[in-house]
């Protein structure tokens, strides 16, 4: 048996102390009119952590992710791995032509949502974190305590998939 799934998004983003409007780190996005092969349907989630002088680069780290992922077909985790890739050569082009100051590192986490498979796809790069609550239980991705390098950092970077995390009934 199939549990139907829908994305409930809510947000609150604090900052010391003090409730903001805006929470510029994150996006949910559905599938474009155009989108690739495989992607209709899809809802991508996108968390950004950016370390780096003010002001960070929100807006364009968000933008690449959504627009490769969007545009690539084949498979979920090569659609985020492109997303990702991508994202750290922009950063890694950023950071080579910036003073050591000013320099920008990103964790980012990636979900995705396909409701047609009742499937929850995640990635990571850089130092990231993510929780899935199901049947009662909370999961913390990745399982141990692992800093991976951030990326924009070096043009070597490690991405950690949690594929297919099925939330089908038993």
């Amino acid at each position: 048996m199939t549990i139907p799934l829908e994305a409930v998004v809510g947000e609150l983003h604090l900052i010391g102390g003090v409730r903001q409007d805006a929470t510029r780190p994150t996006a949910a996005l559905i599938a474009p009119r155009h989108a690739a092969r495989g992607r209709a349907g899809d809802t991508l989630f996108i968390l950004v952590e950016l370390r780096g002088p003010d002001p960070l680069p929100y807006e364009a780290v968000i933008d690449r992710i959504e627009a490769t992922y969007w545009r690539t077909p084949g498979s979920i985790t090569s659609a985020l791995r492109a997303a990702l890739t991508v994202t750290n050569d922009w950063l890694m082009d950023r950071n080579v032509q910036a003073e050591v100051a000013d320099r920008v590192r990103a964790g980012i986490t990636c979900a995705v949502l396909r409701v047609r498979e009742a499937e929850v796809f995640i990635a990571q790069a850089g130092p990231a974190a993510a929780y899935v609550a199901h049947h009662g239980q909370v999961e913390r991705f990745p399982v141990r305590e692992v800093t991976p390098q951030a990326l924009g950092a070096s043009v070597r970077w490690t991405c950690a998939f949690r594929t297919r995390h099925s939330i089908r009934a038993t």
